[in-house]
């Protein structure tokens, strides 16, 4: 809620504003660091977990 009134507030008045969230800055995501392969094969096992018809598992 503040990120959203500090934006309109700043594009209002031509200032900055934070173009992230507070949360994200104090606690960024992990760095992905798996090659496609992994990821592709990954989303493959859980297409077939829940039974997504033609996936195949790796």
């Amino acid at each position: 809620m503040l990120k959203i009134l500090a934006e309109n507030t700043a594009k209002y008045s031509g200032g900055s504003y934070m173009k992230i969230r507070y949360y994200d800055l104090i606690r960024p995501k992990p760095e992905e660091n798996r090659t496609p392969e992994e990821i592709i094969g990954n989303m493959k096992e859980k297409i077939a977990r829940i039974g997504g018809g033609d996936a195949e598992p790796v």
